[in-house]
């Protein structure tokens, strides 16, 4: 049986609110990536045991990617510490990647991907570690999208 949207984001809403304790606590979030198997439930990966994690991300991507399909996961979900660039009032979004844009703001994001299945959260770390509202963003895309490598929305 395949996924729901429901549980993607009931898994997503948990993965961010463990996220936000770490960052409350003081320390940073640590990317780690999550394979969803219905027989299984969730198990959580550090980026870190993935082999040679370091690369470019498109690399890293692709390396979950085959992970996933190598373990039949049916939604893969990414939780991270990234930087994301804002549209001034009125205005439309910087043509630079955040991490060039000299007024990004830092994040933590959880994404789930799979058959049917998009979910993207995000809540700014504001300049004094305080965190803000958790938002639900419809249509990001990336880079680190799409990890289960199935065709979302099909």
């Amino acid at each position: 049986m395949l996924p729901t949207q429901k549980l993607a984001e009931e898994i997503a809403g948990d993965l961010m609110g463990i996220a936000s304790k770490i960052r409350e606590g003081g320390d940073e979030v640590e990317m780690m990536f999550g394979f969803y198997h219905p027989a299984n439930g969730l198990g959580m990966v550090p980026a870190a045991v993935i082999p040679n994690h370091t690369e470019t991300t498109v690399e890293l991507a692709e390396r979950v990617r085959l992970a996933a399909q190598q373990m039949g996961a049916v939604m893969v979900f990414h939780v991270c510490e990234s930087w994301a660039s804002v549209a001034p009032e009125g205005g439309e979004l910087p043509k630079v990647r955040p991490s060039e844009d000299p007024n990004r703001k830092e994040i933590i994001m959880v994404t789930a991907s799979g058959q049917n299945v998009s979910v993207c959260m995000m809540r700014d770390i504001n300049p004094d570690g305080t965190l803000g509202e958790v938002q639900t963003v419809q249509g990001a895309g990336g880079t680190m999208s799409n990890l289960s490598g199935q065709e979302v929305y099909h």
